[in-house]
């Protein structure tokens, strides 16, 4: 640290420079003069340190970004002729990059002890940017003596852990075994409440206070306190190791850990104690902790402590023995009373008075609490309001309530029903007459049931009222409920009564024995259909009927013998006994001949329905199958929300398939599951193979959310409602509970039908392009539902997207880019095996275009365009029904059409030059922004071995393709390319050559690679892969090197007992977890890989609502079976939650949402800060369930938490540098981090002080380091001083730590303290630690 020179010093050497008498260098201990193009160097040891270690380095440090030149930095005992050590520049011994740099020399060679030394910079060793050099720098320090071991201390008075009268103690004094001198340094009497020194003696001849007498074999020192010490408290001694020393210059080596003279001061009989709630207080709560707060530790002895209402003893008093678990804290300074609880509160608006004998407690010198006679105070508890109202059955204002329904109001607690009361409770109608009523208790004492007398009528508005006393408080008959007017509070209205029949909407085989009957509405499944009331025939000739039975809205016949694809199939229905009736007992109409459906994949077994519970899944198929080989569920794909559950094993019974899965689908999560056949293909009793499907939705029966409602769009006159998730097919709201506006007028819903995830409304005419169009739904007793029973929610007003294409009711939108075509259906839609290309008709500008290829999955089918589309051109589509089909999942076809129009989307994003036909667009709605797209056509693919032995493609890019795609994208000004892995691969696998991305990377220095993996990204920026080095390690050239990069989820149970642990410790994964990874190989020798260790982006996607306080990315520490903090952004991207996380290379990845929390936190003013560090394990497990945010943070907690909160990986080497920082421990790697990354330097001494508490000063140098670390630097809008003015005590602030000081409060990182302070020394909290860093890490984008 440079000193300060007077104006009078400074002018006298500006004078001597002037008249040429004194050399321009001056050492850095006389603060240099520099010429104005020089610049100066701050160093440590600074000038005129003494006993400095004989095993430090020497740092250096710049207020500038500078870069070494040539030249050799000395080092020279005083008074000798060569120098101790030489350090030439560019060298192993000049460490350091930018603004900091240190000197090492080699552990081997010490500095001589108790010697002075004199170091050398030459002027211009170091330059700036702007050319400017380093001054001439010379200054000296002195070593440390070298430490007597034979000299140790002993006969303490007071003795370590003795207790002592403050009133009598005036000194303290020591023994030591030789004959000792004052050494200069200091003994130090310590207060342990803070820390802060109480007394601080110099040990130098005639020093006050100080008294050293010693004698030929002991030396015996007595220091005078100044000042009497304080009651009841605790202190200790601290000896630096330079202040005793022999005649040999050999110096006692001090004492510097505070429990070895260690003592306490007595505290006084008669102390002050505070109650809590205070005496005499009112509105206490009745299940509030009482609490004693004293001013030292005390511990229970005997005694029962009574809290009594109004002061007398009887049934209503609580009874707390001193050492029960009623109560708390002893051998702390806050004792805590625990008489009541929430299932057993305290009386209301009751006074009560705590009775504590005498001599219940006692503090560590013996005195009692109370001393003489009980303590006591009062204080009154809440007035009672009387019971409200929790919920309602129906709620308030619902609509369609059943005509049979009974009512259930629940109250807050429990209650009694005065049947006393006139007209207590009553159910009218609106016109005001009244409706006879029953009232019952229902499962609980707080609720009761009103059951109506008889049926209500349809489509007819009730009310309830209750009058005041009608309802009791349980406890206390006099506590009332107020009531409530029916009128203003719980109103509803029942359903329409259905007088309609039930029309029959469709004919098909369901499979190649069962007929399905499909009705316009819900059917009463109790009716046993008799099989008389049916007549089949095949090619007309008559079939044996087997059963018939009722399901949902349909009717199935089964036969006795199955029916061939073709054949001709009629039905006849004739009524009879019992007949085929909706749920409000409408008869359906007969028929008769009706022709039935019989196509290739309605004669084939498919899934009608199935269920997710736990990790069983079960898959209903509408015929019975042959058993299922044990390896079959390699065929199937079972996701929750997208992401994989995984599939151990499979079995079957009778028409029902029973999957295991690896996972647990969590609340809300959609499951669907995915069917193709490869060497295992599951079959019917017939032999018959079942059809393949994907995107199948299946009941999550542990879902309680209802359906989000999606969208609205229409064409024709349909629209259609798209929800997040697979929706029910029984029960179907009617047509009246859906209101569409067209311009304000209404379109009435003439037909409602279910498919996949969304509503089909049929309207009574076709909708208007150029009008606005709004939808509407109301729930009632039949309603939207999702396949769990949850209802949807209402609907108001919701605009619907009109398509100008052409009408085609299975069609809701048509775009296209460049040449890849893409049309969205309203459900999902299969194509037959003989299905062509030419089947597609597209035209560009009226000229016809190839289709090269289409694929058709679940709602979209892509047509790859021979042709590349321009922006601006008009594009429109036809398909042609011919030897191959598109159907639905429940076979019908969709029809020839002309003309759709198709929106051009090519050219909307920013760009130039005619783009490669095999550049296509991975849309911004997929990860939140556009990106080139490299088609898969752009590489080979080749069969290989996965990271976790599975057998997978190799995907190896095409060096034209990359090079071509580069040199385009860098025209258009985004230089970043990516690359897809089908989602149906078992891992991402990509071979990507080296030349075109080093080229890239010499054109741009932002270009960027992407690989996208299903649901993940990994993302690099080319700059950060040293490849010139990477061929040279390889010693290979650039032409053959390729680089490999690989995504793989991890299999279950490859981590089992770790993720055990997480979960263990409140973090749930969110996604599975992922490895990632990158390696370099030779030409194809893939098995003999060089990783390569890059810093990059992961991105993950998923469709659960997160908090993202709550929730992160974080790689796994399998040295330590830790989940580590990988810096992650959160943010939405439609339906998306996107996680970005900046991973440090190769990794295991995972996301996780925490449940974590301290018990000690409540209502603390950092509680959600610290909460956010926790979640994210930043604040890792080690702190255990207590946080214990007022404790003092020492520098080892504060640089773990920041090395943590940075996503640094811990380095051991660097942690060597400290010879007092534990090795091969975590927080030893983690404090090494920290160094590795030049945010803590350490001491002289080689020493870190992990132990001590961090003090303000310090913790503002690490954070603005830290800042600096990630690229963030802050520039001080005026001088240190200036911004540090603010401040009291700023001239406690040490030189070299006041700029950063000043950033950090410029920054908002770190504040003032209250009465205009900074306290620079001061320690902080673990709260404030963990605010400060929160604000860092905020600032920096690490959060």
């Amino acid at each position: 640290m440079k000193r300060k020179i007077s104006m009078w010093t400074a002018l006298f050497l500006a004078g001597e420079l002037l008249l040429g008498s004194v050399s321009t260098s001056f050492g850095i201990g006389s603060s240099a003069v520099y010429a104005a193009s020089e610049f100066g160097i701050n160093v440590s040891p600074g000038p005129g340190a003494a006993f400095v270690n004989v095993n430090t380095t020497l740092r250096l440090s710049f207020d500038r970004v500078v870069n070494p030149q040539a030249g050799e930095i000395s080092i020279t005992p005083k008074g000798a002729s060569t120098p101790f050590v030489t350090i030439p520049i560019g060298s192993y011994g000049l460490i350091g990059t930018s603004k900091d740099y240190e000197l090492k020399w080699g552990a081997g060679q010490l500095l001589a002890p108790n010697k002075t030394y004199t170091v050398t910079i030459p002027k211009g060793v170091f330059k700036d940017a702007d050319g400017n050099e380093s001054g001439l720098t010379v200054w000296d320090f002195t070593t440390a003596p070298e430490s007597n071991k034979e000299i140790t201390a002993s006969e303490f008075s007071p003795a370590n852990n003795a207790r002592v009268d403050a009133g009598t103690l005036a000194q303290i004094s020591l023994r030591l075994n030789k004959k000792l001198l004052p050494g200069g340094g200091s003994v130090k009497l310590i207060s342990s409440a803070d820390n802060s020194t109480v007394q601080s003696f110099k040990m130098v001849d005639g020093e006050p206070g100080v008294d050293i007498k010693s004698s030929a074999d002991a030396t015996s020192v007595t220091l005078t306190l100044a000042n009497k010490l304080k009651v009841g408290a605790n202190y200790y001694v601290l000896i630096d190791a330079y202040a005793f020393r022999d005649d040999d210059f050999r110096t006692f080596a001090g004492i510097s850990d505070g429990s070895v003279w260690a003592f306490s001061t007595k505290a006084v009989a008669d102390f002050p104690v505070t109650p809590y709630p205070a005496n005499g207080a009112g509105e206490v709560s009745t299940t509030g902790a009482l609490a004693l707060t004293f001013d030292r530790p005390m511990k229970p002895v005997s005694g029962v402590i009574t809290v009594a209402a109004g002061g007398v003893l009887d049934g209503r008093t609580r009874w707390l023995d001193v050492n029960s678990t009623g109560v708390t804290g002893g051998g702390s300074n806050v004792i805590t009373l625990n008489p009541a609880s929430t299932a057993s509160p305290l009386l209301n608006g009751t006074a009560y008075t705590v009775t504590i004998p005498q001599g219940s407690f006692y503090d560590q010198d013996g005195n009692v609490f109370p001393a003489s006679g009980p303590y006591t105070w009062s204080f009154t508890t809440v007035s009672q309001a009387g019971p409200s109202v929790s919920s309602l059955n129906p709620s308030d204002r619902s609509e369609g309530v059943a005509i049979n329904k009974t009512f259930a109001i629940t109250f807050s607690r429990d209650v009694n029903f005065n049947g006393s009361i006139a007209n207590g409770v009553s159910l009218y109608k609106s016109n005001g007459v009244k409706v006879p009523a029953s009232v019952t208790k229902g499962t609980t004492a707080r609720e009761y049931l009103i059951t109506p007398a008889a049926t209500l009528d349809g489509d007819t508005t009730y009310y309830i009222d209750i009058a005041k006393g009608a309802f009791t408080d349980a406890t206390d008959s006099k506590i009332l409920y107020d009531g409530l007017s029916g009128k203003s509070s719980w109103s509803f209205r029942t359903a329409v009564i259905d007088k309609t029949a039930p029309q029959l909407s469709s004919s098909q085989l369901e499979n190649n024995r069962t007929i399905r009957l499909r009705y316009n509405k819900s059917l009463n499944s109790s009716t046993g259909l008799l099989t008389s009331s049916f007549t089949v025939t095949v090619n007309d000739e008559k079939r044996p009927i087997d059963s018939v039975y009722i399901q949902g809205d349909s009717v199935f016949v089964v036969l006795s013998t199955g029916v061939a694809v073709g054949q001709v199939v009629k039905v006849t229905y004739s009524g009879g006994l019992r007949t085929i009736q909706d749920t409000s007992g409408n008869a359906a109409s007969t028929f008769s001949s009706r022709e039935v459906t019989n196509t290739v994949e309605s004669s084939m077994p498919t899934p009608k329905d199935g269920r997710i519970s736990g990790r069983s899944v079960v898959l209903n198929f509408n015929d019975t199958l042959k058993s299922v080989n044990s390896y079959a569920y390699s065929q199937f794909a079972v996701t929750a929300d997208g992401y994989s559950l995984g599939i151990s094993s499979i079995s079957s019974s009778g028409n029902t398939v029973y999957l295991t899965v690896n996972s647990d689908a969590g609340n809300g999560t959609v499951v669907r599951v995915s069917y193709n056949a490869s060497s295992y293909p599951l079959q019917n009793q017939f032999g018959q193979n079942i059809a393949d499907f994907s995107e199948f939705f299946i009941r999550n029966t542990n879902d309680t959310i209802p359906p989000e409602f999606q969208g609205a769009t229409g064409a024709g006159n349909k629209i259609t409602l798209s929800y997040n998730e697979g929706l029910s097919t029984t029960n179907l709201p009617m047509n009246s509970q859906f209101s569409v506006l067209v311009g304000n007028t209404p379109n009435y819903v003439t037909n409602v039908a279910v498919s996949g995830s969304q509503v089909i409304l049929t309207l009574q005419s076709a909708l208007a392009v150029n009008k606005d169009a709004t939808v509407s739904y109301v729930p009632g007793t039949s309603g939207i539902s999702d396949l769990n029973g949850n209802r949807a929610a209402y609907i108001n007003l919701q605009p619907v997207t009109v398509s100008s294409t052409t009408a085609v009711s299975e069609i809701t939108s048509a775009t296209v880019d460049a040449d890849e075509l893409i049309v969205t259906f309203n459900k999902n839609m299969q194509a037959s095996s003989t299905l062509y290309n030419n089947q597609f008709g597209v035209r560009v500008d009226g000229s016809t275009v190839g289709v090269q290829s289409y694929a058709l999955s679940g709602t979209t089918l892509k047509l790859v365009l021979s042709t590349v589309v321009k922006s601006g051109q008009k594009v429109d589509m036809s398909y042609m029904i011919g030897s191959g089909l598109i159907k639905d999942l429940n076979g019908n076809s969709l029809a020839s059409f002309n003309g759709l129009t198709v929106q051009n989307l090519t050219g909307t994003t920013s760009g130039n030059g005619n783009r490669p036909a095999y550049l296509g667009t991975l849309a911004a709605s997929e990860f939140g922004m556009e990106y080139a797209l490299l088609k898969s056509d752009s590489a080979s693919v080749a069969d290989d071995r996965s990271l976790y032995n599975q057998s997978v493609k190799r995907y190896s890019l095409t060096s034209d393709r990359v090079a071509a795609s580069y040199e385009y994208l860098d025209k258009a000004g985004s230089p970043i390319l990516a690359f897809e892995v089908p989602a149906t691969e078992r891992s991402a696998y990509v071979s990507i050559p080296l030349k075109p991305l080093l080229d890239a990377v010499n054109r741009n220095k932002n270009a960027k690679l992407i690989i996208r993996f299903g649901e993940n990204l990994y993302s690099i920026a080319l700059s950060d892969i040293d490849m010139n080095n990477l061929v040279t390690t390889l010693i290979a050239d650039a032409s053959s090197v390729s680089l490999v990069l690989r995504m793989e989820s991890v299999p279950g149970g490859t981590f089992a007992p770790f993720e055990q642990k997480l979960q263990g410790q409140g973090l749930q994964p969110i996604t599975g977890l992922m490895d990632v990874r990158m390696t370099a190989v030779t030409g194809s020798n893939f098995s003999n890989s060089q990783p390569v260790n890059v810093k990059g982006e992961y991105t993950v996607r998923t469709t659960a609502s997160l908090n993202s306080a709550q929730t992160s990315a974080a790689r796994l520490d399998l040295t330590y079976y830790d989940a580590v903090y990988l810096p992650t952004k959160v943010s939405k991207s439609g339906n998306y939650t996107l996680l970005r996380a900046l991973i440090p290379g190769n990794l295991v990845v995972g996301t996780f949402l925490s449940t974590r929390t301290f018990t000690d936190m409540g209502n603390h003013w950092s509680n959600s800060v610290v909460a956010e560090l926790a979640a994210k394990n930043i604040i890792d497990s080690s702190y255990g369930s207590t946080f214990k945010p007022g404790q003092k943070i020492t520098r080892a907690e504060f640089a773990v938490m920041l090395s943590r909160g940075l996503g640094l990986q811990g380095d051991r080497d660097a942690a060597g540098r400290f010879r007092d920082v534990q090795p091969s421990t975590q927080t030893g790697d983690y404090i090494g981090a920290a160094a590795k990354a030049g945010i803590i330097t350490g001491n002289t001494d080689a020493t870190f002080r992990p132990n001590d508490y961090i003090t303000r000063e310090q913790m503002a140098i690490m954070m603005i380091r830290a800042m600096e670390y990630t690229g963030n630097y802050i520039t001080l809008t005026g001088t240190p001083s200036g911004a540090l003015s603010i401040f009291k005590d700023k001239a406690k602030i040490q030189n070299m730590s006041a700029e950063f000081v000043a950033k950090a409060v410029q920054a908002g990182i770190i504040l003032g303290m209250p009465g205009g302070t900074f306290l620079p020394q001061g320690n902080a909290t673990r709260a404030e630690g963990a605010v400060m860093l929160q604000r860092m890490l905020s600032k920096a984008g690490y959060l």
